[in-house]
């Protein structure tokens, strides 16, 4: 097999190791030992040919130029297989024990050895000879710079002939190399090989092998381009040929019956052999000459002429059948007239076929029967003609050409009689296999029924958005979500999907029963192993006599934790699997609307599931609000559901809606439904909701087959069920592999005894007359009948005793020989003779024997032996593993869970379906989530997002923090503060509204993440604008006592001010309550939690504050417009309240040495300490905080503020500048300022907000890249 390391035989290939295929490099997973059966020779017109099964499946270009899988036996001369050409990717030189490399110099000795080379004497004399100088003196060169080896050249001659140079090497480390790393003791003109390591070597040595070879038995025609090898020895030449062919090379294999006689040194020589030879011609020819360096002085002059004649490359124009007759064909249906054609966009041209040179090709009657090479495909413009006229058959030749496979003729099919043979499972993805091929096979094996059952069937498996995890490649029209249908069988092509192999593992470890199929020819699976739970993930859909089943699908890896905890805690609940577990995961994504029906589902196994398009409001550059549909539920047509949404506008039954268009691309689904000016997005989307596809339900029914019988199943018994399957599965495996071991270490161990007793044995084989008694006597332990005493007295001790007569010391530490009765259990073979042995004192059994017989003499050396006894070593140690796994049910659980794992790890990926728990029905949400410490943010622009506390650190003073939000570069974090998943939380609007939020119902991100608008979460009208946030703990909020003592206290632009209970607060409503009454000309400002014995501080745009006590408001209900909290001048407004004392509600503690912030409309600001405002009553106009001028501007803000403190200052501009409290200036209270930031001419400063401090949190991993700058005015 052709492998990145080389050529290597298919029987030495392991689990794990690399192979091509004609998709690529892929990995083995299995290597399968079949047992004796009847093989066939398939011989192709190129003379490579193949030992196969019957059933073995062989790649076939049809008539029609699609790909068919066709069994050996069903093969036809004509009949076209495709080959893939691959070469090795090896760089490393392959190592010759502890001291030496098959090197390029090397190579070429090795080569020419094969060709001109013997051993001889019982010390193993190697010599090398050729009748020309050069060659020998390469070896001398290489044995001296390899082996610091010199040898002598000799010369010969004889009447007649050419003078024989030769030299010989009789160094035992050289020749024990020889003979121990490349396979030479005992080989002759007709058995010699390529020696295996020149196999996996790299090209460059694999090169100078091959030009050893050709300066021994080849030749270099003088005349044209030509190499040529002939050997007596055809399996040289079949070696040669594949070798020839991995190289990208097409050699043609020749066969000459032998001569009648000819003279060798005046001797005539009859021949006995025939010569089988390869002739590398044509450009092949030439790019071989490019790698190869030969010697011999005659052939490197004609190689030399060769590889002059001009700058060619690798031969790339391999014919593909039956190409010009659809080619040609294809081209004169989509013909126009006088040469034009219509392109896919509707525009004619005109664009002949030329040769390279500019000559056009004239179209005759015969033009379709010629042959087209791939070279010419391309070359010719045929390829990007069909391309341009869309025609299939370009695509079609695109994927042909890419896959780089040639085409062989088959000539033959011919009976191979009967061995034992080889096959390799590899991972990743198959070949692509036609769709009517698959249909095809379907129906005549396992499924007599209709062809388009079958098909349907196939194209749903490969449709993304019918399986969460498609079980099927497909390749071609496979439908749309619109509806539309696949194409014809004929045209679509499929294979299985990589996750589909988890499904298949171990299938053929006698894992799962075997039943026939319908006319008992062959055996199908009665269920899969299924190393994952294909029935949840993938889901099913079915109506049966008396039953229906509908299980939705799930998230691969969530389905897989679920199972995995069910594993670890035999006694965990179904809301404990539901955490992990938390609903369906559909393939189109969309929104699971409320969570009533997942749990009557999990607990029950039936429920209704309300499945929701995903959608969000976008503001269209034509200044109008449209609602986007990017997901829509499950099984939903989007052709109907926009037809069906139109209807609904024509009937007036949904309003509101300006325009409807589908803008889906590659990209992803869009659907774009254009509201008219004025309507609520909210109302149209809840009647779209109502009334059209874009929310559907899903009613689950999770019956299934238990052990035969229909049975409903809840979650956690559908796990029960799937971990009872998984066990058996490994059990059975175990018991196979164990079965395996166990016949292994019983070979291994014939093998040792053998080597025990290598001369005996070694007798008994060369003195039986043929294999049959040769297998007897080594089975009973004796020796021909025909030695003499003479002889056995040569060998000095008989063969050893019969198994029951040896110690305890001989056996095996398995009991593997113990047990060879018990394993060996009368298989009878093709002579009927049972395996087992014939009688109790037998010295070896029937499969022992066979393997000694089978035994090459090259695993006879020392190095071997070891090998034999380092492989029993670890076979006896696998044995003792899988007995331990059939002792042991923890083990066996441990191994699902380990093999799930993995599974995850591998196929995982990320949720699609979003849950919405607060919508449809009421649920205690808080036995569904856990209770865990959180960090809120809340940006200025009204992003939120909620981040696990763990992601911050606690450092130390001075630490440089860590990044709260990866908000944009326009917005800024405004609100940061602690709370659990449990909390509340209230936010204030402008207009005075007061909307709640769960903390859980915040979506989830990391500390870099920038969150998701308020306005997806909580029902905000859209020209209301965010004011204030409050954070209440969960049992704060349901606590009476506290309820009544704590106060939301607001302020108004206006200067009205209101205090009222929390208590009045604790009353959700999903579309919100007035927390004030505000007018058309007034707005909220401000709004605080407080313990009600606060002072308040409240300052104005004319640059007055007022201090006073909060028992100066009087509680109100929550539709009051307040009292009047400072008197404003005429054109004065409020700029900001805050409030200030002992209680962990205040805004500002009195321990904290607090000022108060001011800064005027052009940058001026200053800091004045909170004892330099005495007290006042409620409604006055209050004292100078600001000595507000032209120069200064109108007051914006008033803060509340400590030294430590950071703020942003936001300008009209758009400009925002980060700068420390402890910069500004503190001064009294009737100053202007200083200047806090320099402005641009006409920007004004518009807010200042304090900055939230992540460092005031616990928690954390990493510290911030770039911390934000602190310095005075610094953007």
């Amino acid at each position: 097999m052709s492998t990145p390391q080389g050529l290597r035989p298919i029987e030495a290939l392991d689990a794990g190791d690399e192979v091509f295929t004609q998709s690529g490099v892929e990995t083995v997973t299995e290597r399968y030992v079949m047992p004796e059966q009847p093989l066939l020779d398939v011989t192709l017109d190129n003379g490579m040919s193949n030992v196969t099964t019957p059933g073995q499946l062989l790649k076939v270009l049809t008539p029609d130029l699609d790909y068919q899988w066709k069994r050996a036996d069903e093969l036809e001369p004509g009949d076209h297989v495709a080959l893939r050409q691959a070469a090795s990717e090896r760089e490393a030189l392959v190592q010759l024990g502890e001291n030496h490399a098959l090197t390029p110099g090397l190579a070429y000795v090795l080569g020419l050895f094969v060709s001109d080379g013997w051993i001889s004497g019982p010390h193993n004399r190697i010599g090398w000879g050729t009748t020309d100088r050069r060659p020998i003196e390469k070896v001398q060169r290489v044995l001296r710079e390899d082996f610091d080896y010199e040898t002598t050249l000799h010369e010969k001659e004889a009447p007649g002939q050419k003078t024989l140079h030769y030299c010989r090497a009789s160094r035992a480390d050289v020749t024990g190399l020889f003979v121990e790393h490349f396979d030479l003791a005992g080989k002759t003109a007709g058995t010699k090989e390529i020696p295996e390591p020149v196999l996996r070597s790299p090209q460059h040595v694999v090169y100078a092998f091959l030009s050893g070879l050709i300066d021994g038995d080849g030749s270099v025609h003088a005349t044209r381009n030509c190499v040529h090898y002939g050997s007596t020895s055809e399996r040289l030449i079949e070696q040669l040929h594949t070798l020839l062919f991995s190289l990208g090379l097409s050699p043609h294999r020749l066969t000459q019956e032998p001569s009648s006689g000819s003279k060798v040194n005046g001797h005539v020589v009859e021949g006995n052999h025939p010569l089988h030879s390869l002739e590398v011609r044509s450009k092949d020819c030439l790019f071989l000459a490019e790698n190869l360096s030969l010697q011999a002085t005659r052939k490197a002059e004609r190689l030399d002429r060769l590889g002059n004649a001009e700058n060619h490359k690798k031969l790339q124009a391999h014919n593909i059948p039956h190409a010009g007759l659809h080619v040609f064909g294809a081209l004169s249906e989509a013909h126009l007239g006088s040469g034009w054609y219509e392109d896919t966009d509707g525009n004619k041209f005109r664009q002949g076929v030329k040769y390279p040179g500019g000559t056009k090709i004239r179209y005759h009657a015969d033009l379709h029967e010629q042959a087209l090479g791939k070279g010419q495909i391309v070359k010719l413009g045929l390829l990007k003609k069909l391309e341009r006229i869309g025609h299939p058959l370009g695509e079609k030749l695109g994927r042909m050409l890419q896959q780089d496979v040639q085409f062989a003729e088959v000539a033959s099919v011919e009976p191979a009689g009967e061995d034992v043979t080889y096959d390799v499972q590899v991972s990743g993805p198959h070949e692509f296999v036609a769709g009517g091929m698959v249909v095809h096979n379907c129906l005549g094996k396992y499924h007599p029924h209709g062809d388009s059952a079958v098909y349907d069937a196939m194209v749903r498996m490969a449709q993304p958005w019918s399986l969460r995890y498609p079980l099927v490649d497909g390749q071609g029209n496979y439908g749309s979500l619109d509806g539309d249908a696949a194409a014809a069988m004929r045209y679509t092509e499929a294979r299985m999907e990589s996750v589909t192999e988890a499904l298949l593992t171990d299938l053929g470890k006698e894992t799962v029963d075997f039943r026939e199929n319908f006319d008992g020819t062959l055996e199908e699976p009665t269920v899969l192993p299924a190393g994952f739970p294909n029935m949840l993930v993938t889901g099913a859909s079915g109506i049966a006599v008396g039953m229906a089943t509908k299980i939705p699908p799930h998230n691969l890896g969530e389905t897989i934790d679920a199972v995995v905890a069910r594993i670890e805690d035999p006694e965990v609940t179904i809301p404990d699997l539901m955490k992990r577990l938390p609903a369906p995961d559909f393939p189109t994504g969309g929104v699971i609307y409320g969570y009533g029906g997942v749990q009557d589902a999990y607990k029950t196994g039936r429920g209704r599931v309300v499945m929701r398009a995903k959608m969000h409001e976008e503001e269209l550059d034509t200044g109008r609000q449209a609602l986007i549909a990017t997901e829509l539920p499950y099984q939903v047509n989007k052709s109907r559901m926009l037809e069906k949404i139109a209807d609904l506008v024509r009937q007036e039954r949904v309003e509101g809606i300006n325009g409807l268009r589908d803008e889906s691309d590659r990209e992803g689904l869009r659907v774009v439904i254009e509201l008219k000016q004025g309507a609520v997005p909210m109302v149209v989307k809840n009647k779209l909701f109502k009334h059209s596809h874009l929310q559907q339900t899903f009613g689950v029914n999770m019956v299934a087959l238990v052990n035969g019988r229909p049975q409903v199943l809840d979650l956690r018994e559908a796990i029960d069920v799937y971990v009872e399957h998984r066990e058996d599965v490994v059990r059975r495996r175990t018991e196979y592999e164990l079965r395996q071991a166990e016949e292994r270490a019983h070979v291994l161990e014939g093998l040792t005894l053998a080597l025990d007793h290598l001369d005996a044995v070694i007798t008994v084989i060369r003195h039986s007359p043929d294999t049959g008694t040769a297998r007897e006597n080594l089975m009973a332990g004796t020796y021909p009948s025909d030695l003499t005493e003479e002889d056995l007295g040569e060998l000095g001790v008989p063969l050893a005793p019969p198994i029951d007569q040896q110690s305890d010391a001989g056996r095996s530490e398995s009991g593997g020989i113990q047990r060879r009765l018990e394993l060996e259990e009368a298989e009878v073979g093709s002579n009927g003779a049972s395996d087992a042995p014939a009688e109790e004192g037998a010295w070896l059994s029937r499969r022992q024997a066979d393997a000694i017989l089978k035994l090459r003499l090259s695993r006879l050396t020392g190095l071997e032996r070891d090998k034999i006894a380092g492989e029993y070593r670890d076979i006896i140690q696998e044995i003792e593993r899988l007995r331990g796994i059939l002792a042991s049910r923890e083990r066996r659980l441990q191994i699902i869970n380990d093999e799930l794992l993995d599974v995850k790890e591998q196929f995982d990926d990320e949720r699609r379906t979003e849950i919405d728990y607060t919508g449809g029905d009421s649920i205690n949400m808080e036995d569904l989530i856990d209770d865990e410490p959180v960090v809120v943010t809340v940006t200025h622009q009204g992003l939120l997002k909620r981040t696990p506390i763990t992601e911050y650190r606690a450092q130390g003073r001075g630490g440089r923090g860590v990044r709260a939000s990866g908000t944009r570069e326009d917005d800024y974090v405004e609100h940061l503060f602690t709370s659990t998943t449990h909390d509340w939380l209230l936010f204030f609007t402008d207009h005075g509204q007061c909307y709640w939020l769960r903390v859980y119902d915040i979506p989830e991100g990391s500390r870099t993440a920038k969150g998701r608008s308020i306005r997806n979460l909580i029902q905000i009208a859209p020209d209301d604008s965010l004011r204030a946030v409050l954070a209440i703990e969960k049992d704060d909020f349901t606590d009476e006592d506290f309820l009544n003592s704590h106060y939301v206290l607001m302020a108004t632009r206006g200067g009205q001010v209101k205090k009222s209970t929390l208590e009045a607060f604790s009353r959700p409503r999903a579309d919100g309550i007035i927390a004030i009454e505000t007018t058309a000309d007034d707005e909220l400002l401000e709004a605080h939690l407080t313990s009600g014995d606060a002072c308040v501080v409240m300052a104005s745009s004319s640059g007055h504050a007022i201090r006073f006590d909060e028992e100066d408001v009087r509680p109100m209900g929550r539709k009051a417009r307040g009292v009047r909290g400072i008197r404003l001048t005429e054109g004065a407004e409020v700029v900001g309240m805050f409030t200030c004392g002992e209680s962990a509600a205040d805004a500002v503690h009195l321990a904290d040495d607090p000022h108060v912030l001011t800064v005027g409309q052009k940058g001026y600001g200053k800091r004045t300490p909170l004892t330099d405002y005495r007290q006042q009553g409620r409604g006055g106009k209050g004292l100078v905080t600001m000595n507000t001028t032209d120069r200064t501007g109108p007051l914006v803000t008033v803060k509340g503020v400590t030294a430590e403190e950071d703020l942003m200052v936001i300008t009209t501009a758009g400009t925002m500048i980060r700068t420390e409290v402890e910069g500004i200036s503190a001064m009294g209270r009737n100053t202007q300022g200083v200047k806090v930031i320099n402005l641009r001419s006409g920007d004004r400063i518009a807010d200042v907000t304090r900055l939230a401090d992540p460092a005031e949190h616990s928690g954390g991993a990493e510290e911030a890249e770039d911390p934000a700058p602190a310095t005075n005015g610094q953007t």
